[in-house]
């Protein structure tokens, strides 16, 4: 990486992660960061609010708020945060949900000031052909940051230590070469680059993006001019989803039904049994879409939590971060950090002053 020639900026700077689960996107960011990061499923989600001590670690940072996770993962010594986000089409997440914690994460980042600089979708080269989940993936980053944003997105290729350099190359040539996969983004200024599980790597890879020009995703500019969740691209591409699951399994219920009357007709019981648990399923598959409907037209507002976000969070990551910041980022980055210190610190300051005018606790330190 070259040193940048512009003015350091002190507010958070974010680059989104993007891509199915289990392609890398974990790795890379082990490698970008130095953080252990967790790798799987759970229950507490993440996006701009408060920390809890027993979730902060090192430059690590798991904010709460509902059921999908969105992971902020500090490289060290800098300003810069890479958003981890969850691949859609997962089995354990809805696409509503997912797509509610990417809208609102990008959101408040917005309102605590920070920038997006650019995103990452990664993909496996192990994989010979993209499978369904993938071109899903693919659609939903196209959609979320939309094609006048490629300029700031690279295309990175993973896992290449397990399939020799040329069946490799053959299929980074066909993501590169089909209309149905990256030529489109290429096209539109996306740039391709692999990642050989090195912090070397990692930082080629990020550094354009780092001391490149920020943009505004198309969904948060969507958000931002009013328009509602179901109504933005990546929006109506969920709402057809669910529409269209929720019809595939209404005609699947209607035709349990009739035959089930047709086995008691028959007076088989027992396979009419069986037949009634299958509506069950069916039935809270469908419940889940009508949930999954409503959350989709819930309106997506602040949560008024940047502000900790930006006077805290970002404050403690460069202290503790310290420690490695030159390893992990050569020391180039360094100058980001010395004026995000400075400016979170200031602005710590004047909020206790603050506190203390009104009688409130002062912030902890």
């Amino acid at each position: 990486m070259t040193r940048p020639s512009q003015t350091m900026k002190t507010n958070p700077q974010i680059i989104l992660v993007m891509g199915v689960t289990g392609v890398g996107k974990s790795t890379f960011i082990k490698y970008a960061t130095g953080c252990d990061v967790v790798v799987g499923h759970g229950q507490s989600s993440c996006e701009y609010g408060q920390i809890d001590a027993k979730d902060f670690r090192a430059n690590h940072y798991v904010l709460q708020t509902g059921t999908a996770k969105v992971q902020c993962f500090q490289i060290p010594q800098t300003n810069f945060f890479l958003m981890d986000t969850p691949g859609f089409d997962d089995t354990h997440i809805s696409d509503t949900q997912i797509l509610r914690e990417i809208a609102q994460a990008l959101l408040d980042s917005f309102n605590d000031k920070a920038e997006i600089q650019g995103a990452l979708y990664i993909h496996p080269v192990v994989e010979a052909r993209m499978r369904g989940s993938g071109v899903k993936n693919l659609r939903m980053f196209k959609k979320v940051l939309g094609m006048n944003g490629m300029k700031n997105c690279r295309l990175v290729t993973t896992k290449w230590k397990l399939v020799e350099e040329a069946v490799g190359a053959d299929r980074e040539k066909e993501l590169c070469e089909s209309d149905d996969f990256w030529r489109p983004l290429v096209r539109a200024g996306a740039t391709t680059v692999r990642f050989d599980d090195s912090t070397e790597s990692a930082m080629n890879i990020l550094g354009p993006l780092v001391f490149g020009p920020s943009f505004e995703p198309q969904l948060l500019g969507e958000l931002r001019d009013g328009t509602t969740l179901p109504q933005t691209e990546a929006g109506q591409v969920v709402n057809d989803d669910v529409e269209e699951a929720t019809k595939a399994h209404a005609t699947e219920l209607k035709e349990l039904e009739k035959e089930k009357m047709e086995a008691l007709a028959q007076k088989d019981f027992e396979y009419a049994a069986q037949l009634e648990e299958e509506k069950k399923k069916h039935q809270a598959k469908v419940d889940q879409l009508e949930k999954d409907r409503k959350m989709l037209d819930t309106p997506i507002t602040s949560s008024g939590a940047g502000r900790f976000f930006a006077r805290w969070v970002a404050r403690a990551g460069v202290v503790v971060a310290g420690a490695v910041a030159t390893y992990m980022s050569g020391g180039l980055l360094a100058p980001h950090a010395a004026m995000l210190y400075a400016a979170t610190e200031q602005a710590l300051q004047e909020d206790s002053k603050s506190c203390r005018r009104s009688g409130r606790e002062p912030p902890r330190r």
